[in-house]
């Protein structure tokens, strides 16, 4: 038996009144929120992204937390990817990577750099720096900081 959900929408005091219409669309796999005016959707407030990424490798799957992703290194078709407790090289070339990412949390700011912009504190001249370590801004990704 499907335990019982309740879905709580929480809005600002200038759209009361509004309404919440729920639709069952069985394509879905994730939560979606979106403001509809006019039958036109204007935009999507919350798609709901995993918390977690399993990357195949050769021997076996890893399993790692996006939260704890610092920054992926790219080489060719190899990733090096640095987190909070370890690094891991995967067989995966730096697009592949990407796709699996939350936009705008994760930036793409060279063409061999990724930088999870939670970890990034300081930024000097054409370069990121995320836990002291210098992450070059390419020229032509400087479009995509923000």
């Amino acid at each position: 038996m499907r335990k019982k959900m309740k879905i709580v929408v929480t809005v600002p005091k200038e759209m009361e009144g509004l309404s919440v219409e729920m639709v069952i669309d069985e394509n879905i796999k994730e939560l979606m929120v979106q403001i509809v005016e006019n039958n036109k959707v204007e935009s999507t407030l919350h798609e709901e992204k995993p918390m977690h990424l399993l990357i195949k490798d050769r021997k076996c799957e890893h399993i790692i937390q996006i939260n704890s992703i610092k920054w992926i290194k790219g080489d060719n078709q190899y990733c090096i990817i640095y987190m909070a407790n370890r690094n891991l090289l995967v067989s995966k070339n730096m697009l592949a990577i990407q796709q699996l990412l939350p936009e705008g949390r994760f930036v793409r700011i060279h063409k061999s750099y990724i930088v999870n912009m939670d970890y990034a504190t300081i930024r000097k001249g054409n370069f990121f720096y995320v836990d002291g370590e210098p992450i070059p801004i390419g020229r032509g990704y400087k479009k995509n900081i923000k």
